[in-house]
């Protein structure tokens, strides 16, 4: 019961939030978000395309190396530890498994030389032509 009702709370309340109203409102027909692994209600909420699907899990094997190889990415971009170098890396790995339009990301953890276009008091979202250049 109590795992039911904390779903429905985040998913009815988040589902208002400004943040998934502005992600909604972005074009993706050229790439998807990249989004840190905590958010992984940003799919459901938002409605939007990102890099990792918490919506339906692996099955095949091909498919759980491929899922575990984005996490190991989305991992090392988000990563506190990282340089803006290693950061750049992971980007254009990320990339090249799939085109990325826009970032999300803690308003605590910027990303350097980026200009974003949506700051509120817990995210940032940048657009990627206006980053990594």
């Amino acid at each position: 019961f109590f795992g039911a009702e904390k779903t429905f709370k985040n998913h009815h309340v988040k589902n208002t939030n400004q943040l998934y109203s502005f992600l909604r409102s972005l074009d993706y027909t050229n790439g998807i978000l990249l989004t840190p692994l905590n958010r992984e209600n940003i799919r459901l909420n938002a409605k939007v395309p990102i890099f990792i699907d918490w919506k339906s899990h692996p099955y095949l094997g091909n498919e759980v190396i491929e899922w575990r190889e984005r996490i190991s990415l989305v991992r090392a971009f988000y990563s506190l530890d990282a340089t803006e170098k290693d950061r750049m890396q992971s980007f254009k790995k990320i990339n090249s498994k799939q085109i990325t339009s826009f970032i999300l990301t803690d308003n605590s953890y910027p990303i350097k030389n980026c200009i974003p276009i949506y700051k509120d008091e817990e995210n940032i979202v940048y657009s990627v032509k206006n980053c990594f250049k």
